[in-house]
């Protein structure tokens, strides 16, 4: 077993050590930290009147378009 530096970022972990092996070989990556959380939360209605949403917004959707959302082949 060996165990290398590296970071995660935007999806994809970068090593900061070289690797000593050159073929494909198994990892388990453990996250050393977690990201620091917001200290407040963002309050509720910061774009209020920003925007108008329209009453169709509401209505209900057609099947097919349902469908596409689920993957269906019509």
């Amino acid at each position: 077993m060996l165990s290398v530096r590296g970071i995660y970022e935007n999806g994809q972990v970068r090593l900061l050590e070289p690797v000593p092996y050159k073929k494909c070989v198994n990892v388990i990556v453990t996250i050393l930290e977690q990201p620091e959380k917001l200290k407040n939360p963002r309050p509720v209605g910061l774009a209020k009147g920003m925007f108008q949403v329209s009453s169709s917004f509401f209505e209900e959707l057609p099947d097919e378009l349902l469908d596409l959302f689920e993957g269906k082949d019509r």
